[in-house]
């Protein structure tokens, strides 16, 4: 399984995507302190989007970590 590595755009974590996380689909930072949702955009370069708490799912039940 190919891992793409990408910094968090809020906190600068580190965190890596597997290849099977498909475009469109949501990430949460692996930071404890930060838990923003991002959105994955792109692959191959890997390109991530914020996506506002608002646009969440549910406060509550957030995405997956992958970090």
């Amino acid at each position: 399984m190919d891992i793409e590595f990408i910094a968090c755009p809020v906190c600068k974590q580190k965190l890596g995507i597997y290849s099977y996380v498909l475009e469109g689909d949501e990430v949460v930072c692996a930071n404890l302190n930060c838990l923003t949702t991002l959105r994955i955009d792109k692959h191959k370069p890997l390109r991530v989007s914020v996506v506002p708490v608002q646009q969440t799912r549910n406060v509550d039940s957030r995405p997956e970590s992958y970090g």
